[in-house]
């Protein structure tokens, strides 16, 4: 159990390594993305801040005017209370002032959290202008570092060439020997496979124009070359003294 729970340990940590290997590649893109992200809900939240203030512009005048009529009511209550003879009106009046007082609780109630949301929505805005402040910052962080790393390794580069050059066994900076790892190692490849045919011909035919022949050679005359043939046929139809 505990082998299988460090594998699985394994698996999430590579996961995790690649994603942020991945996010690290495409920041720039990712920090520009989730700035359009942070515009386009500011826009939205600035439409519907200027649509939630209109709505409670119109219930407020809403509400002055019926407390404005209840004023006017009540005002006419008292006259037709004082007159003495108009009670049967002055309580249907009265009914009127009350329904309308009603209506007036219930308007201050929805004003009311319309103005908890317009709160909302205005702290909103601050944090969104913020996030997009805060990200504008990183995007340029990260651009201005990349620019460095672009530039160092543009001035690497020939530093790298001249130790190809000159120094073919001096150790390469780590940005150098990154790049020309594999390149180095194949054309070592291909120079011991282009040298070691050459280097079995000399070691197995030492023979040479006016030197001794070889083992080989002296056998039967394996591996001669056509010159050292004829000179040796000379020999045996033409001997010396």
């Amino acid at each position: 159990m505990a082998i299988i729970e460090k594998l699985i340990t394994l698996v999430r940590g590579t996961a995790t390594e690649a994603g942020q290997a991945i996010v690290d590649r495409n920041a720039i893109t990712i920090l520009e993305q989730e700035t359009r992200d942070s515009k386009a809900a500011l826009e939205q939240s600035k439409v519907d801040l200027t649509k939630l203030m209109a709505e409670r512009k119109l219930a407020s005048d809403k509400l002055d005017s019926k407390k404005a009529k209840v004023d006017e009511l009540s005002a006419s209550i008292q006259k037709l209370v004082a007159k003495g003879d108009q009670q049967a009106l002055a309580l249907e009046v009265a009914g009127k002032v009350a329904t309308l007082e009603n209506e007036i609780k219930s308007d201050s109630a929805t004003i009311a959290g319309m103005d908890a949301n317009i709160d909302r929505l205005r702290a909103s805005i601050r944090q969104a202008e913020s996030t997009i402040e805060h990200l504008s910052r990183q995007i340029d962080t990260v651009k201005a570092t990349a620019s460095v790393q672009h530039v160092r390794l543009q001035r690497q580069a020939p530093h790298c060439h001249g130790l190809a050059g000159s120094h073919p066994g001096a150790a390469a900076p780590e940005g150098c020997a990154a790049g020309r790892g594999k390149g180095a190692g194949s054309l070592q490849r291909r120079r011991r496979s282009r040298e070691a045919p050459a280097g079995r011909w000399r070691r197995r035919h030492r023979h040479r124009r006016g030197g001794r022949a070889g083992p080989l050679q002296q056998a039967g005359g394996f591996g001669l070359t056509p010159s050292c043939r004829r000179r040796r046929a000379s020999r045996r139809l033409y001997p010396q003294g």
